[in-house]
């Protein structure tokens, strides 16, 4: 139970964090974000908005994780070396056609 709320303030506090300072620092370059990802959804082809947390550049793990649709407070880096494998391993993933993914470091390739 003790965890779960830790996990809890944590999530609460990353996505404060995020909102209210973050997002004010760097208030242009969301905005291009925005704009940007709004284009893409509204162009009627197929895609896929891979977002990752801080690249680094370590060698390939092989152990990212993905949120769908969804905000994760789980990983706060990757590897691009680990991001390109990601990318390569789902360019024919149905499942993440249309659809905004995070991607992080993490066990596993599923959230």
């Amino acid at each position: 139970m003790a965890r779960h709320r830790r996990k809890w303030r944590h999530s609460l506090i990353v996505r404060l964090a995020t909102r209210f300072i973050l997002q004010q620092l760097l208030r242009n370059m969301y905005a291009d974000l925005w704009r940007m990802e709004h284009l893409i959804k509204g162009s009627g082809i197929d895609w896929t908005i891979v977002r990752p947390p801080r690249l680094v550049d370590k060698p390939a793990t092989g152990n990212y994780r993905m949120a769908i649709d969804t905000f994760s407070d789980r990983g706060m880096v990757i590897s691009r070396s680990d991001v390109a494998g990601f990318v390569i391993d789902n360019l024919s993933n149905p499942a993440i056609i249309k659809r905004t993914v995070e991607v992080y470091e993490g066990k596993g390739t599923a959230a």
